[in-house]
């Protein structure tokens, strides 16, 4: 199973061209909003009052919405983008081993991982799972043919159970 490669690279950079749009455009047309009622006021008839309310509910409404799509979207996105970049940059390494332990979840270089141990022909060495992902389908006592990059599995296959 393939946990990073490159597809997701491209697939984080669409999704955070799309998330940006999203924060732009309607802050944009805001804007847009704002100035245009610049042009209804009217001292005379007394509908500054209304147009100023409209303006603070429209820009409030809409600033809020794109301050959500920020924080909640291109801003996570990003995050991994950025964190599987670096990942992908380390030397990969191949070993094949049995799962000894799955440990607890913790925090490795800005990813919340799983730290599992295998026992390899060059002993016991801790290796982590994304958490991000789904949960791997192996066990303790499972052998495993992994390719690391810095003691993160980039992929792995399930070679026999115990």
């Amino acid at each position: 199973m393939i946990l990073y490669d490159e597809k997701m690279l491209s697939a984080y950079s669409e999704r955070i061209k799309k998330g940006s749009l999203l924060c732009v455009l309607p802050l944009a047309a805001a804007l847009l909003f704002s100035v245009g009622m610049c042009f209804f006021i009217s001292e005379d008839n007394g509908n500054a009052d209304v147009i100023h309310v409209a303006v603070v509910v429209v820009n409030t409404l809409i600033g809020w919405f794109s301050l959500s799509v920020l924080l909640g979207l291109v801003l996570p996105d990003a995050k991994k983008k950025r964190i599987t970049k670096r990942i992908l940059s380390y030397a990969k390494k191949q070993i094949s081993g049995k799962v000894v332990l799955i440990g607890d979840s913790l925090t490795v270089e800005g990813v919340k991982v799983t730290e599992i141990q295998i026992d390899s022909d060059t002993g016991t060495i801790s290796v982590y799972y994304d958490t991000s992902f789904d949960a791997p389908d192996f066990h303790v006592g499972d052998k495993l043919c992994l390719t690391l990059s810095r003691n993160f599995i980039i992929s792995y296959e399930v070679e026999g159970h115990e």
